[in-house]
């Protein structure tokens, strides 16, 4: 399996965020690495939800503000259909925070790895996403976000299915105070599209040379307390800036990035 390829042509400070003014996935193929990661109470109840990416066959990236809740965390993989139970997830063996990771506001290395109980099989609708195979300062073109976080901010509003939005990478998010380029990605919201309550931690994704690249992790926003406020910014942590500790961590390989970096991936 190749990372950050579909495997079929079909691939089509708030936080915790989600996607407002977005479309459905109507594929798991499309953007296989998705996680939900779930939080389960002492009474066995599902108490709510974050985004994540696979990065290989026993880690998952997310937020590190999704983590430190008193709660187990579980894992669903291959699906798009947003879930309230744990049946069918997998059980986390550890948590491990960045070092570096401030719940200030804006949010410092907003990132913690999952190492999940057991590896898992590699499918038509689970398979991990690349990491960055450089350390751009700026993406052109578009940035796509996914997640099952909010889809109308006032009425609450949750999808059965997961969503997507486009944006593009901002600016003036830079030169707010806390804000770094060298940690952070900022991207501009236009027509109401952005990320909300639900989905922190889902993938920021960039297209080079054929194939998505997780670029970012949906940490949190800057500007007007709405969501969706147009010209307002969110922000993600830049995952350039988080390579050598994910390496570190998961002992995935420093060539990864470049073996695969001209791999091509299906048409949509």
């Amino acid at each position: 399996m190749m990372c950050g390829t579909a495997s079929t042509a079909s691939a089509a400070a708030t936080a915790p965020n989600p996607i407002i003014g977005g479309s459905p996935v109507t594929d798991a193929a499309a953007y296989p690495w998705m996680a939900q990661v779930q939080f389960v109470g002492p009474d066995g109840r599902f108490r709510g939800a974050c985004a994540g990416s696979l990065l290989d066959r026993q880690w998952v990236i997310t937020a590190g503000h999704c983590i430190g809740q008193k709660t187990t965390i579980r894992v669903q993989l291959g699906t798009i259909a947003r879930k309230t139970s744990t049946s069918g997830s997998i059980g986390v063996a550890q948590t491990i925070r960045h070092p570096d990771f401030r719940e200030s506001d804006p949010i410092q290395y907003d990132a913690a790895l999952l190492r999940l109980e057991q590896p898992v099989t590699f499918t038509r609708a689970i398979r991990p996403i690349a990491l960055p195979s450089n350390r751009l300062v700026r993406y052109s073109g578009r940035l796509i976000t996914a997640g099952w976080g909010l889809t109308n901010e006032q009425g609450k509003t949750l999808p059965e299915m997961l969503q997507k939005i486009t944006q593009r990478e901002g600016t003036h998010c830079y030169r707010s105070p806390g804000i770094n380029r060298d940690i952070h990605v900022c991207t501009l919201i236009r027509n109401h599209k952005a990320t909300c309550y639900g989905d922190s931690g889902g993938p920021l994704m960039h297209k080079n040379h054929g194939r998505l690249e997780l670029v970012g992790l949906t940490s949190g926003s800057v500007g007007a307390p709405e969501c969706d406020a147009e010209g307002r910014e969110d922000y993600f942590a830049r995952v350039s800036g988080l390579v050598d500790w994910i390496r570190q961590i998961t002992g995935l390989p420093q060539r990864e990035a470049r073996a695969i970096a001209d791999v091509p991936q299906p048409s949509r």
